[in-house]
């Protein structure tokens, strides 16, 4: 099959937000800058398609033609997405500047952005071996941010790492009319046949949650990296942070975190413990 993708889609996207005083004056302003763009679910216009064995010539019999059959659509072709995504635009990268009288600076932030992987199928009945084409975390988390000055030097950059979780994964199945294709019968005579187009979707419980978080200090003669890890219970609810640095000192601060279903407390900080280079410091309860 050749099929013609387009992956640029149209929408609106915030430009640039003012804030201004009681008086009406100007206070701050943020401006949007947008990079690596992807269409989640590829647009798919217009499609090519041999057909073998589908007409007999009525003065030969047994000879069968093979058909091509071009198919041009205002629509998208992939009107149901297997994962239950809308044809959005996502985007890799953003870009936020701040203004007040001068330019303060920007932040950078990256996000998880990978576009639907869907497939075009004819005269489908049955598909074993599904494999879910999004198995990762889930798209608009955050990777990384970084904050710059006015003069484009990196301030601090934090990148983050996750736990994923997904329950066991069952299917359904959307079977959607896209058109009428032509059959030549043996008498002579032109028959159609409706056809169709079959998605699978998945469904499932996801959860992304925080791994680890570092972040990086950056001054003139040295860098700062701070570490915090983040562990969870069963109910897959915060159970313990762990901060550590090193300025001087091995910093560590430790938080554990409470889970009495009774007083319906779940995730309140119940006690911290500081060490420096290994020595107690502060215990807080």
């Amino acid at each position: 099959d050749d099929a013609q993708v387009k992956t640029k889609g149209n929408g609106l996207r915030i430009k640039k937000v003012t804030n201004f005083d009681s008086n009406n004056s100007f206070s701050s302003a943020k401006t949007y800058e947008y990079f690596e763009g992807k269409t989640m679910l590829p647009l798919l216009t217009a499609k090519t398609n041999t057909y073998s064995n589908t007409a007999n010539h009525p003065s030969s019999t047994g000879y069968l033609y093979s058909v091509k059959v071009d198919r041009l659509s205002s629509n998208n072709y992939f009107n149901v997405s297997p994962n239950g995504i809308s044809n959005y635009v996502g985007y890799g990268t953003v870009k936020i500047t701040d203004f007040s009288n001068t330019n303060n600076g920007f932040i950078k932030k990256t996000f998880q952005n990978r576009a639907e992987n869907v497939i075009y199928l004819d005269n489908v009945k049955t598909m074993n071996n599904y494999s879910l084409s999004n198995d990762d975390i889930d798209n608009g988390t955050v990777l990384n941010e970084s904050v710059f000055n006015s003069q484009n030097t990196k301030l601090k950059e934090t990148n983050f790492e996750y736990y994923k979780f997904r329950s066991t994964v069952d299917y359904g199945a959307k079977v959607s009319y896209y058109g009428t294709f032509f059959q030549y019968m043996p008498d002579g005579f032109i028959t159609s046949l409706d056809r169709y187009q079959v998605s699978f979707y998945p469904l499932f419980g996801k959860q992304t949650l925080l791994k680890k978080q570092i972040e990086s200090n950056y001054f003139a003669t040295d860098t700062i990296k701070t570490t915090t890890d983040y562990e969870y219970n069963a109910y897959r609810l915060i159970s313990k942070t762990i901060k550590s640095n090193k300025i001087g000192e091995f910093y560590n601060e430790q938080t554990n975190y409470a889970l009495d279903s009774s007083k319906n407390i779940f995730n309140l900080p119940a006690s911290t413990t500081v060490k420096t280079n290994s020595k107690l410091k502060e215990v807080v309860n």
